[in-house]
Parts: structure tokens; sequence; C-alpha cells
């Protein structure tokens, strides 16, 4: 008796568990998420919208990620998980760095994502400090909103050159 339910059980499990039938991923990458929820259907494959994030040289809508990957084996009803690429960018509040020093203010942009694209300088005593900082031609202040991954100009304060300091005859 035993012997007999244990067969019967591995049949069972065999059975339910689809032992051995495994279908293939398919390719979604590229797909607006209408057509990737289409053919992971047809499939027979459940689509999961993970996340979104912007890529500003693809399609909005499309499918960028997926997991798991294309070509790989999977069972009936898998769910695939994929990212596809948000509309527009997300918009974060701009860096506070006037009054920094060059330095400071590059590191502080650069690791919030965004970029320094340009620097220019105009004649001021706070020598190489942040000035302003500007996105598109308009200043920006801390608190203001600018699309994630923004390039930035910074204007710094430079001495006049041509200058001269009198050295005292001692």
């Amino acid at each position: 008796t035993l012997a007999c339910i244990l067969v019967v059980a591995m049949v069972l499990l065999n059975v339910f568990t689809h032992h051995g039938k495994t279908l293939q991923v398919p390719d979604l990458k590229g797909l607006t998420l209408e057509q990737a929820e289409h053919m992971a259907k047809q499939a027979g494959l459940e689509l999961v919208l993970n996340d979104e994030i912007y890529q500003p040289q693809k399609a909005p809508g499309t499918v960028l990620e997926q997991m798991p990957a294309a070509g790989e084996l999977v069972k009936e009803g898998r769910k695939l998980f994929v990212v596809i690429n948000a509309n527009s960018a997300k918009m974060v509040n701009a860096p506070d760095v006037v009054g920094l020093s060059a330095k400071q203010a590059r590191s502080l942009i650069e690791s919030r994502g965004f970029v320094v694209e340009r620097i220019s300088y105009v004649e001021d005593a706070a020598y190489n400090n942040v000035l302003d900082l500007t996105w598109r031609g308009k200043s920006v202040h801390k608190g203001d909103k600018v699309p994630e991954g923004s390039a930035f100009r910074l204007v710094l304060g430079i001495q006049d050159t041509e200058e001269q300091t009198m050295v005292p005859n001692v």
C-alpha cells in the first residue's frame, strides 16, 4: 500500500507541476506595453509592470528590460516582470549649490545624477564660488523642480586679472 501511495503521489505531482513542460520566454524589448501583454498572454505567461524609467532616446511606453530574459525556459503561468520607458523624466528638486566652491558644487551635482554642462565666469569677489545655477537659461533655486538627469550651467566668480596688488617695500 505504501508503494502504491508513493506511485500515485508521484504521478499526481508530475501532472499538477507540469514536470518537464516548459515555455520559452518571448523577447518583449522594444514592444509597447499593450503589445507585450498580448504576446505574454499568447505564450501562457503573465506580464507584471515592475517599474518605469526615463530614457529620452527610446520611445515612451516601450519595454526596456524584462525578467526572466528572452529565450529562458519557464513554466506556464510564470510572471514576466518588465520595466518600461516613462513618457517624461521624473521631476526632482534642483541641487542647492549657490555659495559652494566649484569643486563642491560639481561633486554634489554629479552625485545626484545631474550633469555640469558648462561653466561661465563673472567678475566677483567670491573667487571660484558658485554665484548662480541655471538650467535652460533660467536660474534655478533650492526646491525648484527640474527633470532628473538635467544638465546645468554654473556661474562662478572670478577676480579681475588686470588688477594689480601693491606690495609694500620693506
